[in-house]
C-alpha cells in the first residue's frame, strides 16, 4: 500500500511522485529505527506495522489461537515426511504432487484458525453500514469501492469473511 502525499509540509523536502514512492515500497523491508527511504513517510506507519499491531492485540486479548509446542512440532514433522516422500519419488510429476498435497493440507489448517488482520477494518464497516441503513453507493464512496464492483458486492455480502 502506497500512499502519495497530496500536502507539502515545509519541514520535508519538496514530494516525489507517486511513481517514484511505488518504486522504493516494493524494496527489502528497512530495520527498526532506520531513516524511511522516502522523506514524506517519516513519522508515519505501515502496513506491515499496523498488521503487526493488530494480531498482537489479537493474540493479547485471545481471539487468535497461538499455535501450542507441540503443534508446531507436528507440523515440522508433516513437512518433513512431505520433502522426503518427494524427494523419494520416481518422478518429477509425482513428487510435485506430494508436495502440492502437503501445501493444501497446510492451506486448509491455516484456513481453518480464526484470523485477525488489518483488511478486516475493511470489510465490517462495509457489512454494517447497508445494515444501519446507509444505501450501497454512500458505502462505497466510504470504502473507496466503485459501486459497481465486485469485491464490494463480496464485502457487503459477507462472502469474504
Amino acid at each position: 500500500m502506497v500512499r502519495c502525499a497530496r500536502r507539502r509540509r515545509p519541514a520535508h523536502p519538496p514530494a516525489r511522485s507517486c511513481a517514484a514512492s511505488t518504486a522504493t515500497a516494493t524494496s527489502a523491508p528497512r530495520p527498526p529505527g532506520a531513516t524511511p527511504r522516502d522523506p514524506n513517510r517519516r513519522g508515519g506507519i505501515t502496513t506491515d506495522t499496523v498488521n503487526d499491531i493488530i494480531k498482537a492485540a489479537a493474540r493479547a486479548a485471545d481471539l487468535t489461537p497461538t499455535p501450542t509446542p507441540e503443534e508446531l512440532t507436528a507440523a515440522a514433522q508433516t513437512k518433513q515426511e512431505a520433502v522426503a516422500a518427494a524427494d523419494a519419488a520416481p518422478t518429477a510429476e509425482e513428487a510435485n504432487v506430494i508436495v502440492k498435497t502437503w501445501r493444501t493440507a497446510k492451506r486448509a489448517a491455516r484456513a481453518a484458525v480464526r484470523r485477525i488482520t488489518g483488511h478486516r477494518f475493511r470489510r465490517r464497516p462495509i457489512q454494517a453500514m447497508p445494515a444501519a441503513g446507509n444505501p450501497p453507493e454512500v458505502v462505497a464512496v466510504y470504502s473507496r469501492h466503485s459501486p459497481r464492483s465486485s469485491a464490494f458486492d463480496a464485502h457487503r455480502n459477507n462472502q469474504i469473511a
